[in-house]
């Protein structure tokens, strides 16, 4: 799984209290799944299909089993020549891509359209131009959000959603994101389906927690969550409605973070300081938090700093290793066992650990 478009805190938890997974039938999650795997069964996941290939025989039929009948292939967003052209236009029914299919100018079906669809061959890196590719094509990344730019302006802002694929990887972008080349959501459909033969990336969240993470593709990639929610007062999509709770949900969890930095973990901190620092005074002062803080490291307050150091090393990693937050924060984070051990090291460096 990758991307920023919703939080991690969400994804894991925030999703399951929303109202659209708890309607979620069972029966129809399992029916779901079942004609997933059997798309993927027939498809050769081990050779080296071609986009063709793989748009027919796996994105098309994925997307049927996702609620999406109604498509219009290769419509330009441009007036001119064959440029800026989307593999797959959707439609949330059959009326609204009549309605589209009776426009002479392709550019104005995409008034009529729900989202769009940029698809690529098996496997293909989404990240990543190819020098075999059509001049001024560039990665499928950048393809996916010139394509949504286009489109919002000729929909007249009825067209927001993008999905970029290659049949494994699936990529749900939002043109109104703060920073679209970083927030989408990516997750691989492959290893949510246990496919034979699919090695998943090291520590990937949908290995961990595959059945959980199928219901959230699911739920993100299918024809109703594109669609106005009749519940919802504004009637906001799916997608919009987790887009405001997600942000939520980050502040939640930073509101409890600092809580438990600021309460708990600061006055242990000071408590085990006293405690290993042999050179500590028996009441704190303010020279003495200071020269704590500041560590120096200068000759004359050699002895001092590696006390300090040391105290301030080994209560580092154990605050890493005991606070349950920090321990899951430093699981997403590059400040991790590695970089413990830099630390370490360049403490070493400084003075002899005693």
């Amino acid at each position: 799984m990758r991307g920023k478009l919703l939080t991690q805190d969400y994804l894991d938890e925030g999703i399951i209290e929303t109202a659209a997974w708890t309607a979620l039938d069972p029966a129809q999650v399992s029916q779901t799944e079942a004609r997933l795997a059997e798309i993927f069964e027939a498809f050769p996941v081990s050779g080296t299909p071609n986009e063709a290939v793989t748009e027919k025989d796996l994105i098309w039929p994925v997307l049927e089993a996702l609620g999406w009948e109604q498509q219009l292939p290769q419509q330009t967003t441009s007036g001119r020549g064959r440029l800026d052209v989307p593999d797959v236009l959707l439609f949330a029914d059959e009326d609204a891509k009549k309605a589209a299919q009776a426009e002479p100018q392709e550019q104005d079906r995409f008034r009529h359209g729900t989202a769009l669809v940029e698809s690529k061959r098996w496997e293909r890196k989404l990240d990543r131009a190819e020098s075999r590719a059509t001049l001024g094509e560039g990665a499928p990344s950048t393809q996916i959000l010139r394509y949504l730019s286009r489109a919002e302006v000729v929909s007249e802002g009825r067209i927001r959603w993008g999905i970029l694929t290659n049949g494994r990887h699936w990529r749900l972008y939002y043109h109104g994101a703060r920073s679209r080349a970083e927030e989408f959501l990516e997750l691989d459909l492959a290893v949510l389906l246990g496919v034979s033969g699919v090695q998943p990336e090291l520590g990937a969240a949908e290995v961990e927690k595959r059945e959980h993470f199928l219901r959230v593709f699911i739920l993100l990639f299918r024809r109703q969550a594109f669609l106005p929610d009749p519940e919802h007062p504004q009637g906001w999509t799916f997608h919009l409605q987790a887009l405001d709770e997600s942000r939520q949900w980050e502040e939640r969890v930073s509101t409890d973070l600092g809580a438990v930095v600021f309460k708990q973990v600061f006055p242990k901190l000071l408590a085990a300081l006293i405690e290993h620092d042999p050179d500590s005074p028996d009441s704190l002062t303010v020279p003495y938090l200071g020269e704590v803080r500041r560590a120096p490291s200068g000759s004359d307050n050699a002895s001092a700093s590696c006390s300090h150091r040391r105290a301030r090393l080994s209560l580092a990693l154990r605050t890493f290793s005991r606070v349950s937050v920090f321990a899951r924060w430093r699981a997403r984070s590059a400040w991790s066992r590695s970089s413990a051990a830099r630390l370490a090291r360049a403490s070493a460096s400084s003075c002899t650990l005693a």
